[in-house]
C-alpha cells in the first residue's frame, strides 16, 4: 500500500497504466477502510511462506 506509482512501473511487466491503476485502487477510501477492517479482524497481512518479495513494491 505504500508503494509509489513510479516504483510500481519499474516492476517487470507492469507499465505506467497498470501502475497508476494499482496505486489509485490502494488509495481509494473504500479500499483503505476495507484493509483496516481486515487487519482489525486479525487477517494476517504478512508473507510467512519465506518467499523473497520484490522490495520495489513491498514497502508496507
Amino acid at each position: 500500500m505504500n508503494a509509489e506509482e513510479k516504483n510500481l512501473s519499474l516492476v517487470e511487466e507492469i507499465g505506467e497504466i497498470t501502475a497508476k491503476s494499482i496505486y489509485d485502487f490502494f488509495h481509494m477510501e473504500q479500499t483503505t477502510e476495507l484493509i483496516g477492517k481486515l487487519k482489525n479482524a486479525g487477517v494476517n497481512m504478512k508473507n510467512e511462506a519465506g518467499e523473497e518479495l520484490d522490495r520495489k513494491i513491498c514497502s508496507v
